[in-house]
């Protein structure tokens, strides 16, 4: 099994990035624009991207920030059981940030894919938290 680890240092309040990394409002802005998120553990966070859904069991949500499993995945099976977990700790002026997502299948194209997306995504989480404006993957309509 693979791990996928990001981390980025942000300059705002913990608060923030908390807020970002805990809410549907939070992840629309920066992660993925369809998506419902729970606000405890044991209930569940939907993400759609294009053909995609991914549904998560929420295990932990805190003040240190969320940790979900991997329920069912539309075109990647063998992500289920797979976890992932966003911290943010406040550090100093900022926030420091740690995503982790743990369980994926061997290397393949898919999980370089998700890598680099993972990538794109902690960039954006940033951008969201400093600007109000981040890059989520939004499907581009005609």
């Amino acid at each position: 099994m693979e791990l996928i680890s990001r981390s980025v240092r942000i300059p705002v309040n913990q608060k923030r990035v908390f807020d970002a990394i805990t809410t549907t409002e939070g992840f629309r802005a920066w992660w993925v624009r369809d998506c419902e998120v729970g606000r405890a553990a044991g209930e569940e966070a939907v993400f759609r991207m294009a053909d995609i859904e991914v549904v998560f069991r929420i295990d932990r949500l805190d003040a240190r920030g969320i940790e979900m499993t991997c329920l069912r995945s539309t075109n990647f099976p063998d992500w289920e059981g797979s976890h992932l977990t966003i911290s943010a700790i406040e550090d100093g002026p900022g926030t420091a940030v740690d995503i982790l997502r743990e369980g994926l299948p061997a290397r393949n194209a898919a999980l370089d894919a998700t890598a680099a997306g993972w990538e794109q995504y902690a960039n954006s989480l940033r951008l969201y938290c400093e600007t109000g404006r981040g890059d989520p993957f939004a499907v581009k309509r005609m």
